[in-house]
């Protein structure tokens, strides 16, 4: 599905879908989100369409690299072939953070804890991963280390 149509995963009240013929795209997606849910792409609407890739040209097979594009567009350089994981990871965080006009936007590592979120915003190196590490080291669910959407009608 993958290297086809895709998958399609919930992302909060988004759906994205996900395309990649890289094993390494593959792999990561087995390994972290083998549990998520998918959705079923003929009956839900995408909102965005994310794929990463090889170059078609040289760097495919010298210096291999990986490209992400959003929706068509490549909004970020190419970066090593090794990195095709975390650039879809960054990517996912950079396409939802840009697009969700609807919620207020917060630097900071969410966890959860029987049902209740617990938002770490702080400024960048003030320690929030590394209590965000601890906490999840001690039972908490991690839910981002990086960005908290908050919906202003439900909170």
């Amino acid at each position: 599905m993958l290297a086809g149509s895709g998958l399609l995963v919930p992302s909060g009240t988004f759906s994205v879908a996900i395309l990649s013929s890289l094993p390494a795209i593959s792999i990561g997606i087995a390994q972290l989100y083998a549990d998520f849910p998918l959705l079923d792409r003929s009956a839900k609407y995408v909102d965005f369409e994310v794929e990463v890739r090889s170059p078609k040209l040289l760097r495919r097979w010298l210096r291999p690299q990986a490209i992400l594009s959003c929706d068509g567009r490549i909004p970020f350089k190419p970066l090593p072939l090794a990195q095709a994981m975390p650039m879809l990871e960054w990517g996912l965080n950079w396409v939802i953070s840009s697009h969700a006009h609807d919620c207020l936007v917060l630097h900071a590592a969410v966890v959860e804890r029987d049902g209740r979120a617990l938002v770490l915003a702080a400024d960048p190196g003030s320690g929030k991963s590394t209590l965000c590490a601890a906490l999840v080291h001690r039972g908490w669910r991690l839910l981002s280390d990086e960005l908290a959407l908050v919906c202003w009608p439900t909170g």
